[in-house]
């Protein structure tokens, strides 16, 4: 993943600052945000990482650190995920679906049912969401047949493109054709349109269930 194409290193350094003034007594032993990167590294899975994600937690709900500041310190065990999928063709926005994975993820998990083994706890369950996200997506590859394989009939087709774009917003068509005509991917079609990931995605998945619904 290219560094920082989500967050800023001079903000994630801010937080530490922070970190250190509101939880001296568990943050005053680091002395930059490198190094405490670096221990969760090295120790993601120890006890004492456990008692440093139950301080995050809280940390995150008072605002004092963000999203962004937990999945740095978690990457070397999401880079482990990624690893597995380096084969996936859509690397980007694999990326991009992992990081919205961890979001959610961490909002949901109850850090006061689970006290041990909390980093393996929450890796394991984004691990599942990306092992189904790449299932579903190697499903719909395998269904769709390329176009030199078809066999076209001589009939015209029940319904022209016009009368099929024409039930669409401008912004969907622009969607759709960006994403399968032009074949860019969500994340540059996203940033190119100052919108998020998951408002373009939903967009295009709304847009595509139009046309099923009308067609």
């Amino acid at each position: 993943m290219k560094r920082g194409w989500f967050y800023s290193y001079e903000s994630l350094k801010r937080q530490f600052v922070l970190l250190k003034r509101y939880y001296p007594f568990y943050f005053d032993k680091f002395s930059s945000f490198d190094e405490l990167k670096e221990y969760f590294s090295k120790n993601l899975y120890s006890a004492q990482c456990d008692i440093l994600l139950n301080i995050l937690s809280s940390a995150l709900k008072d605002g004092v650190v963000s999203f962004e500041f937990l999945y740095i310190l978690f990457e070397r065990g999401i880079n482990k995920i990624l690893f597995k999928y380096k084969g996936f063709p859509e690397k980007d926005d694999l990326e991009i679906f992992l990081f919205e994975t961890f979001y959610k993820v961490i909002l949901r998990f109850d850090f006061k049912k689970h006290s041990r083994q909390l980093a393996l706890r929450i890796l394991s369950k984004i691990n599942k969401v990306i092992s189904r996200y790449v299932e579903k997506y190697n499903l719909f590859q395998s269904k769709i047949v390329p176009l030199d394989d078809v066999e076209l009939k001589e009939s015209p087709l029940p319904y022209s493109l016009d009368l099929i774009l024409s039930s669409l917003s401008d912004f969907e068509k622009e969607l759709l054709i960006r994403r399968y005509v032009y074949s860019e991917s969500l994340k540059d079609i996203a940033k190119s349109l100052n919108c998020s990931y998951s408002v373009i995605s939903k967009r295009i998945y709304r847009a595509i269930k139009k046309i099923k619904k009308n067609f």
